[in-house]
């Protein structure tokens, strides 16, 4: 094989582990923002005040449930069009 062509391949060898590590980053970037985000009860201040005035009882439901799910379907949909945008950056560079 030619020295040119070994040197191209090591060249590409070297530019797909620096994007497999950008990706590993870029991951734990995402990871990072999303950490804490949710959990066995939403983390977030909530005013008990407020749920009253959106037409809650303020007591304690079951239904936890289905707001644990909209907030893992959320959080799924937002890390989808992360990975996409980071995709799109990636590939247009």
């Amino acid at each position: 094989m030619p020295p040119e062509v070994k040197q191209e391949i090591r060249r590409l060898i070297e530019q797909k582990n620096k994007a497999k590590a950008k990706k590993a980053v870029d991951i734990e970037e995402i990871r990072a923002e999303l950490r804490d985000t949710m959990g066995k009860r939403h983390r977030h201040v909530i005013d008990e005040d407020d749920e009253e005035n959106l037409g809650g009882d303020g007591g304690d439901d079951d239904d936890d449930g289905d707001d644990m799910c909209i907030c893992i379907r959320l959080t799924c949909t937002l890390m989808s069009d992360m990975l996409i945008e980071r995709r799109s950056s990636i590939k247009s560079c």
